[in-house]
């Protein structure tokens, strides 16, 4: 969609702009969508497809990882996520022989954890 120039200047602009309903008459936008100043990101993050966020963490002196990842397991199930919600530990973190094992690994982090939307097929 373009607009003159000069509606494309501020979100005012949007008031002056009308859709066409199923029975032909002109509608307003704002009977439609809600549109409001905000703050965002100025980037996304994603994982292939899906936007995501990975949380970071360390491990503090003498934890073993497995007991860091039984913690973080223990408090996703807590906060209840949704099953729409996949949780993975990132493969590059180093973390593919450890989770599960009560040692640690020959390095300090940080580890992460990635959280996407889940694709069902």
């Amino acid at each position: 969609m373009e607009v003159a120039p000069e509606y494309g200047l501020n979100p005012e602009g949007l008031r002056n702009i009308y859709v066409t309903s199923s029975g032909g008459q002109q509608v307003p936008l704002s009977a439609l969508a809600h549109y409001a100043p905000t703050t965002a990101p100025l980037a996304v993050n994603h994982q292939g497809p899906f936007s995501a966020v990975t949380l970071s963490f360390n491990l503090q002196p003498g934890v073993a990882l497995g007991d860091a990842v039984d913690a973080i397991n223990a408090a996703e199930k807590k906060i209840g996520f949704p099953e729409t919600v996949a949780a993975v530990f990132k493969d590059g973190a180093g973390l593919s022989g450890f989770a599960g094992q009560r040692t640690l690994p020959d390095r300090n982090g940080p580890y992460g954890r990635l959280y996407r939307p889940r694709h069902f097929i």
